[in-house]
């Protein structure tokens, strides 16, 4: 399914369709925060998070080595979870859209629901803005450009 498309259903031209990223954690808040804060205003953020009762506090070891003082003596969901409603804080005060899935354990039928719930937001919005979101008309150009580069 793809939202991606050049016209509506009624042969109307358009360009249309979301460019789907993933950013995950810590991992990604430097390069792709700075520019979802402060670069263009077109992007409409789901954040997933997942509770994930890890009730073991952090300390400094052998392992972690010497940890910043705020963290020790803190969970990892604790750190989390402050991370998280400090980044929507930013989105709140910046006006930027999102939305927000909170799963209090990811096993297979949590997972399952979300991309089920996907799927049929996907077939929403593909009635909402007219389009057929099973059709792949642009892909089908590379398939057979393969084809025929296959064939000799």
């Amino acid at each position: 399914e793809s939202l991606g498309k050049e016209e509506k259903n009624s042969g109307q031209k358009i360009a249309n369709g979301f460019t789907p990223t993933v950013s995950v954690g810590t991992t990604d808040l430097h390069s792709m925060l700075q520019l979802y804060l402060a670069g263009p205003k077109e992007t409409f953020t789901q954040f997933v998070f997942v509770n994930e009762n890890n009730k073991t506090a952090l300390h400094n070891s052998k392992i972690l080595g010497k940890l910043d003082d705020n963290f020790v003596g803190k969970t990892p969901d604790e750190i989390s979870r402050v991370i998280f409603e400090s980044v929507k804080k930013s989105y709140t005060d910046k006006n930027l859209p999102f939305a927000e899935i909170t799963f209090e354990k990811l096993k297979e039928r949590e997972i399952g629901a979300y991309m089920a719930f996907k799927m049929v937001e996907t077939v929403m919005l593909g009635a909402l803005w007219n389009i057929d979101v099973f059709n792949q008309p642009n892909v089908e150009e590379y398939k057979e450009r393969a084809r025929k580069i296959l064939e000799k």
